[in-house]
């Protein structure tokens, strides 16, 4: 047997493989990507989310670290006005997050006037805060 194959010829996990993929989660990546980085098969991936605690612990972690990622270089672009800045794949991301209230079907989609909203309250907070910083 190949080394570093499963019986049937699937990739085994291994702890680099499992740091690769949830490094590439953290980075933004789908599944998918993260999967054929980590040299492993995106429905294994999958299995192990349902299976492993840990992995899934790993993953939701993973998956926040791009939330935020994005989320602060969705804040940055604003304030620098940079123009390439994919808003709407960016707010899939952050909104996908978020969980639907219970009994909701449809998740929570922010018009562009509730995303400016809410980065213009944040960045006023952030401005708060420094001055208050500035004051002591």
């Amino acid at each position: 047997m190949a080394r570093g194959r499963a019986a049937g010829g699937r990739q085994r996990w291994t702890p680099t493989r499992t740091s690769v993929f949830l490094d590439r989660i953290a980075a933004g990546q789908d599944a998918a990507a993260a999967a054929e980085a980590a040299a492993v098969d995106v429905t294994q991936a999958y299995r192990r989310l349902r299976d492993d605690d840990g992995f899934a612990r790993g993953w939701r972690a993973a998956t926040e670290a791009a939330r935020l990622l994005v989320e602060t270089q969705m804040i940055a672009a604003i304030l620098h006005g940079d123009g390439g800045f994919d808003r709407d794949a960016a707010m899939r991301l952050v909104l996908a997050g978020r969980r639907a209230p219970a009994g909701d079907a449809a998740p929570a989609v922010a018009t562009r006037e509730e995303t400016d909203a809410l980065i213009l309250d944040r960045l006023a907070k952030v401005a708060g805060r420094s001055r208050q910083g500035d004051a002591a």
